[in-house]
């Protein structure tokens, strides 16, 4: 596909996603000379629907790495799962995208829950933060850095509660490690030989299940091979305990079990190895959890309003893509206006389909080329 219709393919794909925003939402022209298009697919993860990093590991710097997730969480009158498995097979799938910049999570307690990029807090069907009873399926690409010598490779998961493993192998897939069911933090040792050249792609699947509250831990380890060495006969595989491994109420400090393992050659699997999985088109497969400049947001305001109609005026010191986010404040309905994708740091948008009489809250949301963000607001208002 050539630059031309590579932006004209841009703009039709935020035009599809205006068709699914109540009322219409549409950016002032510019001068064509002025156009310029954001790289990605911005309309393709609105970021009120976008958790990054939950359990506390930092964002990544590039938009091509990351592991991507889906979120699934038991619902009222549901039984209790013991097995990851169970948890994407049998519970609801929230409408989140989840991404993470690596999968390193040491022992701790977990209590925030997970918020989207606008602030969202989810909550199960009983309206309770959600810390509890829900499974992850994390994909990823895992990759040699240059950092990395080629070689044959084992991998392990030190989780609480259940994980599995799963790695693609001339187009099949096969589970490597079963650490799953109810249990404290424990290493799960896979006993298959990967082998790993600087070419290398390895298709990673990743379940995971968060049991009772409230402890919480998921780490990816590898370690490269001798010859002579068997895969999954490190002593430590098997040992369970909540702080047997790490310190879980003292910043997860690691302990001389978990300094033992890397003493032995075992590694945390670094954010340079994950890569965001290619499912789709290249624009559209990326991680908006990546850490870039976030514009400055100034003059902000409500140009003009009538009953059903809104106009909204801002500006940014970066060029950035432009959205609105209105909330109903009665009913906490939501609506992300979709956005053209053009970069700019003047921005007018209007959006209809607004209910006369009734109290809304606004913000504003700017993406700028480097896939840093910044929401701006909030601006309360009432329609005529």
């Amino acid at each position: 596909m050539n630059t031309t219709q590579s932006r004209f393919a841009t703009v039709a794909m935020g035009v599809l996603a205006m068709l699914y925003v109540t009322g219409c939402e549409s950016q002032n022209q510019v001068p064509q000379e002025e156009v310029r298009f954001h790289a990605y697919d911005i309309n393709a993860y609105p970021l009120n629907k976008v958790v990054c990093d939950p359990m506390g590991s930092s964002g990544g710097s590039s938009p091509k790495q990351g592991v991507k997730a889906e979120l699934f969480y038991r619902s009222q009158g549901q039984p209790r799962y013991y097995t990851a498995q169970q948890y994407i097979d049998h519970t609801t799938q929230a409408d989140q995208n989840l991404f993470f910049s690596d999968i390193f999570v040491p022992t701790r307690l977990f209590n925030v829950g997970f918020t989207t990029q606008t602030s969202g807090v989810l909550k199960d069907d009983t309206g309770q933060t959600l810390i509890e009873y829900f499974g992850l399926k994390m994909k990823t690409t895992i990759r040699l850095s240059p950092n990395d010598s080629e070689g044959v490779y084992e991998f392990a998961l030190l989780s609480d509660d259940g994980s599995l493993m799963s790695i693609k192998e001339n187009d099949t897939w096969k589970q490597i490690i079963n650490n799953d069911g109810d249990h404290p933090t424990r290493l799960g040792c896979s006993s298959h030989r990967v082998t790993m050249t600087a070419d290398t792609k390895l298709e990673t699947e990743i379940l995971y299940y968060q049991g009772p509250r409230t402890h919480i831990s998921n780490t990816l380890l590898w370690r490269k091979l001798s010859d002579a060495q068997v895969a999954g006969q490190d002593l430590a595989c098997g040992q369970t305990g909540n702080d047997h491994w790490f310190q879980s109420t003292n910043n997860s400090i690691p302990t001389a079990h978990f300094t033992g393992l890397l003493a032995r050659g075992w590694n945390v699997v670094s954010q340079s190895n994950f890569y965001v999985p290619q499912e789709s088109t290249e624009n559209a497969q990326y991680n908006p959890c990546t850490d870039g400049m976030a514009p400055v947001i100034s003059d902000l305001q409500i140009t003009e309003l009538v009953s059903t109609d809104i106009w909204v005026g801002w500006q940014t010191d970066l060029p950035s893509t432009g959205q609105l986010i209105i909330t109903n404040v009665a009913t906490g309905d939501t609506v992300l206006t979709a956005t053209d994708n053009i970069l700019r740091t003047r921005h007018n948008i209007h959006y209809s389909g607004l209910e006369p009489n009734t109290q809304y809250q606004l913000r504003v949301i700017n993406v700028s080329e480097d896939l840093g963000k910044a929401l701006g607001g909030p601006i309360d208002f009432t329609t005529p």
